[in-house]
């Protein structure tokens, strides 16, 4: 079954932004020609590592040890890693995926264990590169973790989790508004929702125009507070010269506490 979301080229892609730092020998790449060999800062997207920070920043200052975790659009995973991976207070995590590909590599990546390998964003001679990600699912052997390779609806049947997290999924997606209504649902009073857009708003998902922001903030009322919020580069190599860049704004929210929806 073919992909809605994305090809087996762009996996590749997804995953050397966020793993090529778990592949020993991915940044030996060579350019060819005379080029020097291909920095890893070119190939691995920071924004993987840079929001779960302002997260993790966020939920201390308020002094917030979340139990449970969903996160909507999980994608390969690395986000949910490092928050995983940083608070050993949580005991549950939903993972919601529709991407058919991404959904089975973050299985593959997330909680299988042992060596994982994947093509190449510039393949030769048919070679992939490995991952070890015995370290990576050791983080979550001890969580009960559901793993939902479905849209985000109301019908999906999640609970409420202290902590959601929803990133650059609202420009890629059918509705924003059935998403942002479905983030709200799940958040109980005191919890956290991070969210993040790039507004890069495509018309191949997006079925009502009118539903398309230029700032997300703006889906937040005086029920929520907002904790922080930033700007953080977004990347995926296309090919051994070429690097598509976007910004990707993040935002930290919390439910006020005793408020209704």
């Amino acid at each position: 079954m073919d992909d809605f979301y994305l090809t087996s080229q762009w996996l590749a892609a997804y995953v050397e932004a966020q793993w090529a730092d778990f592949a020993s020998d991915l940044h030996q790449d060579e350019a060819g020609g005379e080029s020097s060999q291909i920095p890893l800062s070119f190939i691995l997207s920071p924004f993987h590592t840079e929001v779960p920070e302002l997260i993790l920043q966020k939920l201390k200052a308020i002094s917030l040890r979340p139990k449970s975790l969903l996160e909507v659009g999980s994608s390969l995973g690395r986000v949910n890693y490092e928050i995983v991976s940083s608070l050993d207070c949580i005991h549950s995590v939903y993972l919601v995926e529709p991407s058919k590909r991404l959904f089975e590599s973050s299985k593959d990546i997330l909680l299988k264990g042992g060596i994982s390998r994947f093509d190449r964003v510039v393949a030769r001679e048919n070679t992939q590169f490995e991952l070890d990600t015995s370290e990576i699912a050791n983080s979550y052997k001890h969580l009960d973790v559901i793993a939902i390779n479905k849209p985000a609806t109301a019908e999906l049947d999640v609970p409420e989790c202290d902590l959601v997290v929803c990133l650059n999924v609202l420009d890629q997606c059918d509705s924003p508004d059935e998403i942002m209504t479905f983030l709200f649902d799940k958040v109980p009073p005191g919890g956290v929702l991070a969210l993040s857009c790039s507004y890069q708003w495509n018309k191949k998902h997006l079925k009502n125009p009118e539903e398309q922001v230029n700032d997300i903030k703006q889906y937040f009322d005086e029920r929520w507070r907002l904790l922080g919020e930033n700007e953080f580069e977004y990347r995926f190599r296309v090919n051994e010269r070429y690097s598509m860049l976007f910004l990707s704004h993040t935002v930290v929210f919390q439910r006020e506490a005793g408020e209704g929806r």
